[in-house]
């Protein structure tokens, strides 16, 4: 198995854990590719250190069996943009804080090795959201959480004209506008009201972000459907943030939103489940009193 192992940052007090678990993959066959930034992270003590591959070209990614990525949820957005299309499937190990796409503990991931060896596990399909600019040149990743369209400099109030195949839908008086896909309902689109939804719904949610409008509530709809931003601001520029990466508009755009033909695959290991990390990552069901 040929195991790409990716990550921002390992702390100090975590790259002991990580070489343990980098020695239980090595010592079941597996073959490890890091890139060259991930080497001062691997603990000068481990001993199998100079079998892991640096992989210089990342058109071979197209060759791993799995991508590990070990951070937090904003890592797996980094490695979803690495992938950049590539057929993947990544597992997420969860080194930072809350985190709904890296579930995994150390301990978790190390009482896992023999089902991910084995390639016992799932995929799971999360889907993405592509932008497209009418008359614009520029290409824009795909969104696996959210595209967002705010007034910038920040706390601008705005106008958005939305529209759902081209019918249309509101104008929403706001700090801005986002459509969001089932994985980011747990993200930005929840901090703003957003529900969350089951990634297997087949839907998007349009949320408006601090509405002046008392009335308007998110509104999810099929994933079949082209969604239409037309904003208006009398000052200031347009800032469209596409998993809080930020692109900064023209005041006369028109935003058209629609489903990738790209996704993002998740592992899902035996016994590991959206209900399951909502509930406990947000405290579902658990009361002190009991």
């Amino acid at each position: 198995m040929n195991v790409f192992i990716y990550s921002r940052k390992v702390e100090s007090d975590q790259q002991e854990a990580l070489g343990h678990l980098l020695y239980h993959l090595l010592r079941r066959g597996a073959k490890l590719f890091i890139q060259e930034h991930f080497l001062p992270y691997i603990p000068l003590s481990f001993e199998w250190r100079n079998q892991l591959i640096v992989l210089e070209d990342l058109s071979e990614l197209a060759q791993m069996d799995i991508v590990l990525s070990v951070g937090g949820d904003g890592t797996i957005l980094e490695v979803s943009r690495l992938l950049s299309g590539i057929r993947v499937p990544i597992l997420g190990l969860n080194s930072g804080r809350l985190g709904f796409l890296s579930q995994l503990s150390f301990v978790e991931f190390e009482q896992a090795i023999e089902d991910i060896v084995n390639r016992n596990f799932e995929i799971e399909h999360r889907s993405k959201i592509q932008v497209n600019i009418l008359d614009a040149d520029t290409e824009f990743p795909n969104a696996l959480n959210e595209v967002a369209l705010l007034g910038h400099p920040h706390n601008t109030m705005i106008a958005v004209h939305a529209f759902v195949n081209d019918i249309f839908l509101a104008t929403y008086w706001a700090d801005g506008l986002m459509l969001a896909t089932p994985t980011g309902s747990t993200a930005y689109s929840m901090s703003c009201g957003g529900p969350i939804v089951s990634p297997d719904t087949g839907s998007f949610i349009i949320t408006p972000i601090a509405p002046h409008n008392l009335n308007v509530r998110p509104l999810i709809i099929p994933q079949s459907s082209k969604v239409t931003f037309i904003p208006e601001t009398r000052e200031g520029q347009l800032m469209m943030a596409i998993d809080g990466q930020s692109h900064f508009l023209d005041r006369e755009v028109k935003i058209i939103l629609a489903k990738s033909d790209v996704d993002l695959r998740l592992v899902r290991l035996q016994n590991e489940h959206f209900f399951k990390s909502i509930r406990t990552k947000l405290n579902w069901g658990f009361d002190k009193r009991n």
